[in-house]
C-alpha cells in the first residue's frame, strides 16, 4: 500500500495495527467497547480498523463530514470509548464534546503480536449507522459471528481461492 508517497507492507502495517491495539486496550478497549474512527483513506485509516480490531473493540466508522447533530448523536448512541482521528478530524471531533478519548493512530507504536482480547463469536464486531425510515441515526450491530458466517459463504457461493480477486462491497 502507498500513502503519502510512503510505501509500506503487510508487515509494517501489521505491527503498527498491533502497538496501536496494545495502546488502545490501555485506553480501556476490550471486547463491547465502541471505537469510532474518523479519518480520511489512508494508511492510518487501516491501521485504525485493524487495531481496533486487534485490541477486541468494536469499531464504527463515522464520517467527520456528516452533519455535527448526526455526528454527535452516533458517538452517544454507540457509546464510542475512543475516537481514532487525523490531523484533518480532530478538531471537529473534538468541538463536539464527546465523552470519549480523542486520539490519533500512533505511528511509533508497533509490537510483534496483538494483545489477548478474549472476543467471543457473539462479541460486537464493528457498528454502522443508519438513518431508515425516520431519518434518525439508528444504530445497526453486527458480531464476529456474523462476519465469519458472510466470509464464509461468500469464500462458497464465489469460490473464492489463493490468488482471487473479488471485493464484497463493490457496485
Amino acid at each position: 500500500m502507498e500513502d503519502r508517497g510512503e510505501a509500506y507492507s503487510y508487515a509494517t502495517i501489521d505491527a503498527l495495527a498491533n502497538g496501536n491495539a496494545h495502546r488502545l486496550r490501555t485506553l480501556g478497549v476490550e471486547p463491547g467497547s465502541v471505537v469510532a474512527v474518523t479519518m480520511r483513506r489512508s494508511a492510518d485509516l487501516v491501521v485504525a480498523i485493524l487495531a481496533v480490531a486487534k485490541a477486541g473493540g468494536a469499531f464504527l466508522l463515522a464520517d467527520a463530514e456528516c452533519p455535527a447533530e448526526r455526528l454527535r448523536t452516533m458517538l452517544e448512541q454507540a457509546r464510542a470509548r475512543v475516537v481514532l482521528t487525523d490531523d484533518l478530524t480532530a478538531g471537529r471531533v473534538a468541538g463536539l464534546g464527546a465523552a470519549a478519548a480523542i486520539t490519533a493512530v500512533d505511528r511509533d507504536a508497533v509490537a510483534a503480536g496483538p494483545p489477548i482480547t478474549g472476543v467471543a463469536p457473539g462479541d460486537t464486531a464493528y457498528v454502522v449507522f443508519t438513518s431508515g425510515t425516520t431519518g434518525q441515526p439508528k444504530a445497526i450491530v453486527n458480531t464476529h459471528e456474523s462476519l465469519a458466517n458472510l466470509h464464509v459463504a461468500q469464500r462458497r457461493v464465489f469460490q473464492v481461492r489463493p490468488g482471487t480477486g473479488w471485493c464484497s462491497s463493490c457496485p
